[in-house]
């Protein structure tokens, strides 16, 4: 039986089928053969999360196959991306349009459906996560249909679409809002865990990020803040 895990091993399942689709019609074929059969489906995008939403023992559908940007609209600052696309590999189709995501995480191992899906976040008080940044989507559903929505097309179903953990169908497609390409400086510095906290809310007020590691058992942190650049 094929077996799945997430990134850090502390969830695991043996499924009776997963299934790698590389186009939309796979996954309608896929969900009208499930439905059929009666089986549950659930979806996988880089497995980054630590809730237990893909964990379980029947048929898995791995988004990887469906990867790359779709299309862009410079003018309006937004572009279609396949909902298993890494959030890396986002990074240079989207500058080369001259766009850019307006906020992620450190970590950009994840699938873009599977980050919006889940709420991921990045740092910045004044910034919102991946799924505000949702303004459209394509969905299979259970019967092998797929619809659109949008914030003029099946609201309540867009609504649901932008942090959806995996309830509402298959989404293959996103629509993101995203912004012109900017640039970012990074600075780092060394203080007391006291100090860092402390002074966090007036850092927190005056950068796009701002945010600090503490060395557990001593009284040591690094500040790291970053912020536009020309």
């Amino acid at each position: 039986m094929p077996q799945w895990s997430n990134w850090s091993g502390a969830l695991t399942s043996r499924l009776n089928a997963l299934h790698f689709p590389r186009s939309e019609a796979d996954v309608q074929a896929i969900a009208e053969r499930a439905v059929g059969n009666k089986a549950t489906m659930r979806m996988a995008g880089s497995s980054h999360s630590h809730a237990p939403l893909v964990q379980h023992d029947d048929l898995l559908i791995d988004l990887r196959g469906l990867s790359g940007v779709i299309s862009t609209d410079p003018q309006a600052s937004s572009a279609w991306v396949w909902a298993g696309t890494r959030i890396y590999a986002l990074g240079r189709p989207l500058h080369d349009a001259g766009l850019a995501l307006s906020n992620q995480g450190d970590i950009d191992e994840q699938a873009i459906g599977g980050a919006t899906a889940t709420g991921t976040h990045g740092t910045g008080a004044g910034l919102k996560n991946f799924s505000s940044s949702v303004i459209g989507a394509r969905i299979v559903l259970a019967g092998g249909e797929i619809v659109e929505c949008s914030a003029g097309q099946n609201q309540e179903l867009w609504q649901a679409a932008q942090l959806n953990l995996g309830s509402i169908g298959i989404i293959t497609q996103l629509q993101m809002q995203l912004r012109p390409a900017y640039r970012l400086i990074e600075s780092s510095r060394e203080t007391t865990l006291d100090e860092a906290l402390e002074a966090f809310p007036e850092g927190s007020k005056n950068n796009r990020h701002h945010e600090f590691f503490w060395y557990p058992q001593t009284n040591t942190a690094v500040v790291k803040s970053i912020n536009e650049t020309t």
